[in-house]
């Protein structure tokens, strides 16, 4: 996946809620830019469908662009809200620092909590 535009891959949203059981899905959340979403979520989705048939888990990816970001941290979304709680970032920037950074427009959302 080295190469690929996007800001943020995380995953175990379950897990860190300790809401998971062999039968959960493995949750990967990332975010890129419009003009590549669609492939990044599908490269994503390729790299994980052999270990996923091979361990037996399902890869449950959702991709979000910079604009979804902003909207849903400008609303304080409550689905947002707990990806920013839960989220183990593997790659990139932590979710509520995207919106800033990236120059989208929107503030930046600190986690309650975290200094």
């Amino acid at each position: 996946m080295a190469g690929l535009p996007f800001s943020f891959l995380a995953t175990s949203f379950q897990q860190r809620r300790k809401e998971d059981d062999p039968e959960s899905d493995l949750d990967v959340g990332l975010i890129a830019d419009r003009d590549h979403l669609s492939e990044v979520v599908e490269v994503v989705r390729e790299n994980l469908r052999e270990q996923s048939d091979r361990l037996g888990f399902v890869p449950n990816v959702v991709g979000l662009d910079l604009e979804d970001v902003v909207r849903l941290a400008r609303d304080s979304d409550p689905w947002w809200t707990t990806t920013i709680v839960d989220a183990v970032v593997l790659i990139g920037d932590r979710p509520e620092n995207v919106p800033g950074s990236h120059r989208v427009g929107g503030e930046n959302i600190v986690r309650k909590g975290r200094e």
